[in-house]
């Protein structure tokens, strides 16, 4: 079990995929290096932020719905595409 859950990290840190996850108050707490690329920030600069501080304005509303439709469902493992 411990291999699997260094195997799973190493695949999270090393994709090309933006990869955050958020606490239940849509706060960042882990954001992996392509994230913080994507994003224009060092890794790990923007946890503790505000999900939502981090979305364009054009984009909020969508955005918003979103992540408090994630928010409502704790744990839950899908992907979210913000265009």
């Amino acid at each position: 079990m411990a291999l699997l859950r260094r195997c799973q990290l190493t695949y999270i840190e090393n994709s090309l995929d933006g990869i955050v996850i958020l606490g239940s108050e849509l706060e960042v707490i882990y954001g992996n290096p392509s994230a913080a690329r994507i994003l224009g920030y060092e890794s790990g600069e923007f946890v503790g932020k505000d999900a939502l501080g981090l979305i364009h304005p054009d984009d909020m509303s969508k955005a918003a719905h979103r992540l408090t439709k994630l928010a409502q469902t704790p744990g839950h493992t899908g992907r979210h595409l913000v265009a």
